[in-house]
């Protein structure tokens, strides 16, 4: 059965720490360099492009849920490796906070010309579910979803 997420992970499990990649501001391993990400977005576009890609341009993909966090949303996926259809488990942290342009009621007044697109910070945690090493697997697929992203949102400076 599939595990149930409702937060992001604060590190790799000391056990699977040859099985796991993590892009994020504290515990950072096997990131191959990567970084959390920095874009500009509105929360739900956002997360929008990160299930879909799990669902459907990543191969053998199954998004599990997409749930409020604190902060922000977790998306959690799975995906089957080719020929042996071992699991691995895809979290993905999204945190936005919305730019108010003068004249706005709030941050949440997000008609035209009153808002612009928030300031999002993008984490990820992949980790196999079986076994002691993924063969860098999930650093190259969350290296993957870095790259559509960077293709779909800005990236914020």
């Amino acid at each position: 059965p599939d595990p149930q997420c409702s937060s992001f992970p604060s590190a790799c499990a000391p056990s699977m720490l040859m099985g796991c990649s993590r892009m994020a501001e504290e515990s950072a391993h096997s990131n191959g360099g990567l970084q959390p990400l920095r874009l500009r977005s509105l929360e739900a576009a956002l997360e929008q492009s990160i299930v879909a890609w799990a669902a459907s341009v990543e191969p053998r993909g199954k998004v599990l849920s997409s749930v409020a966090s604190t902060p922000g949303k977790l998306v959690h996926a799975r995906f089957a490796s080719f020929g042996f259809g071992f699991v691995d488990d895809l979290l993905v942290q999204v945190d936005c906070s919305v730019d108010v342009l003068p004249g706005a009621a709030s941050s949440t007044d997000l008609t035209a010309g009153t808002a612009t697109d928030g300031l999002c910070t993008v984490q990820a945690q992949g980790q196999l579910r079986l076994g002691q090493s993924d063969l860098a697997v999930n650093q190259a697929r969350i290296g993957r979803l870095w790259g559509y992203l960077r293709t779909h949102f800005q990236s914020a400076r």
